[in-house]
C-alpha cells in the first residue's frame, strides 16, 4: 500500500520492530496486571473491556495529532500514556518523512512507563500468584 500510494520506504523503517517490542512490553506489563487482578477481584473481569476502550480513545492515533492538537493539560495527560507516543513513533518509522520526526524524548520516556508497567504488573502477579488456586 505504501508503494501504492507513492510512499517509498526509508531508513527508519528498521527502527520499527523496537517500537514493537517497546509496545509489546506494554502489553505484556498490562496483561499480566489485568490477568492477576482479574483472579483476585471477581468483578474485574467486568471492567477489563471499559478499560480496553478507555485506553484506546485516551490513545489519540486518528482522531488527532497529540503533538499539534493538544495543549496544556491535555498534552501532560498524552505524554503519560506511554501508547501515545509509541504509536507515533512506529507511524513514522513506518511511513517516514511523510509522518514527520521521531520525538525521541517522548519515546524514551513512554519506554521508561512501559517498563515501569512491566515491572509492576509481574511484581504484582508475582505476589499474588500463590493464591491463585485457593481463589479459584
Amino acid at each position: 500500500l505504501m508503494l501504492c500510494n507513492g510512499i517509498v520506504p526509508s531508513w527508519s523503517l528498521l527502527l520499527a520492530p523496537l517500537v514493537m517490542a517497546i509496545i509489546l512490553l506494554t502489553a505484556i506489563g498490562i496483561g499480566t496486571l489485568m490477568a492477576a487482578l482479574n483472579v483476585n477481584y471477581r468483578d474485574f473481569r467486568y471492567v477489563i473491556p471499559f478499560l480496553t476502550q478507555f485506553w484506546m480513545f485516551a490513545t489519540p492515533t486518528v482522531y488527532m495529532q497529540p503533538d499539534k492538537d493538544a495543549s496544556g493539560p491535555l498534552q501532560l495527560l498524552l505524554t503519560l500514556n506511554p501508547m501515545t507516543s509509541l504509536v507515533a513513533a512506529f507511524r513514522a518509522a513506518v511511513l517516514g518523512e511523510a509522518a514527520g520526526p521521531i520525538d525521541w524524548g517522548r519515546v524514551a520516556l513512554a519506554a521508561l512507563l512501559s517498563l515501569l508497567l512491566f515491572v509492576a504488573g509481574c511484581l504484582y502477579f508475582r505476589r499474588v500468584e500463590d493464591s491463585f488456586a485457593d481463589v479459584i
